[in-house]
């Protein structure tokens, strides 16, 4: 009876200490847990913080997706099918959660604790003393017995799926992940050592040292959006790359064909003066003003207009080498010049065009 008092003495002792134990244990993990899902504009997507000391804690924003094979039994009765179940996170799961300096947790369950995800959080240092976060575990435990999912679920109960090995979304300490593509993890089941497939999306987390309460820190993009980034915006430089190289490239030739193209210089060689276009001056040998020849393009005859005579002299030439004449128009009587072919070296032009009249010596011509 003593030894018997004594072992239930102390088992009663024993059993208070575990739960005195346990107890305030599991108040220190269970902290508070808000659903802020109706914050979101996305449908799919849902807002989860975990509070300690009415602080902001540990807070996740994602849309997550699970693809959960089971067994179905065949037509037969004696084979098995197996099906695949996919639905979506809930917005309006519960939450529970536990905040410390180096190890954090959140748990996500819905329909009655039949379906619980389980993200585990972990603080560490790596190279050269950087301090990182990142997950360390997910485990997603499901009940093929609820038939909202699972239809027909051959030997249904509750099976646990874990990560192995997990080192996800590592960032530094003090700023939350984001990312928009599509993270996806694969847990095996404890149902056949199936395959679950948990995808999450348009995620931004922060299991540690949030400042502001309900805020997240600044971000860290995923390397995943950053290359996408880099993918969008690497068309735009190279096409701003390629416009300057051909801007570049049409100065360089435009400069290049004003340097090279010849300009027009004056001939050496007298016999050559054939696009001088300015008028030759006739000395009078009655005054001394001077008398200008304009040539013309056509055979009209050109006009000599004296500045001591108000009467023009008209100069009628052609392209035989007959003498040029000079017609007064206060005399009928024509003067006549040299032979044309005895005249060289003056070219005269008129209006651009190479029509030409010849003269070397002008002689006193008596007009």
């Amino acid at each position: 009876m003593g030894a018997a008092g004594f072992s239930t003495t102390e088992s009663a002792r024993l059993l208070l200490r575990v739960l005195f134990g346990v107890l305030p244990l599991s108040v220190v993990l269970a902290h508070e847990g808000e659903n802020l899902s109706g914050l979101s504009n996305n449908p799919d997507k849902a807002i989860f913080a975990v509070r300690e000391n009415s602080t902001t804690c540990l807070m996740v924003e994602f849309a997550a997706k699970f693809l959960v094979p089971y067994d179905v039994l065949a037509l037969n009765g004696i084979d098995l099918i197996t099906e695949q179940a996919s639905f979506m996170l809930p917005r309006s799961a519960e939450i529970e959660g536990k905040c410390g300096s180096t190890d954090s947790e959140i748990h996500i369950s819905w329909k009655n604790k039949a379906y619980t995800l389980r993200i585990y959080f972990t603080k560490e240092f790596r190279d050269k003393g950087i301090e990182v976060w990142k997950i360390s575990k997910v485990q997603f435990v499901y009940d093929t017995s609820e038939t909202t999912h699972f239809i027909n679920a051959y030997n249904p109960g509750k099976h646990t799926a874990s990560s192995h090995r997990l080192s996800a979304l590592v960032t530094p300490a003090g700023r939350s992940y984001v990312c928009t593509a599509q993270q996806t993890l694969t847990l095996i089941s404890s149902d056949h050592q199936k395959g679950v497939t948990v995808s999450m999306y348009d995620v931004q987390i922060q299991p540690f040292d949030i400042s502001s309460d309900f805020v997240f820190s600044e971000p860290y993009k995923c390397i995943t959006d950053q290359r996408e980034r880099l993918e969008e915006t690497l068309p735009i430089v190279l096409g701003v790359i390629l416009a300057l190289i051909i801007v570049i490239t049409l100065v360089i030739y435009h400069f290049h064909l004003k340097l090279s193209t010849p300009q027009p210089q004056l001939p050496r060689d007298r016999s050559l003066y054939k696009n001088i276009q300015a008028p030759v001056q006739l000395q009078s040998s009655s005054s001394p003003a001077p008398v200008q020849l304009q040539c013309s393009s056509s055979p009209a005859p050109v006009q000599l207009q004296s500045s001591s005579s108000p009467a023009p002299v008209q100069l009628q030439y052609s392209s035989s080498p007959a003498p040029v004449q000079l017609q007064s128009s206060s005399s009928p009587a024509p003067v006549q010049s040299p032979e044309r072919s005895s005249y060289s070296g003056r070219h005269i032009s008129s209006g651009g065009l190479q029509s030409c009249c010849i003269i070397k010596d002008v002689m006193a011509l008596d007009l």
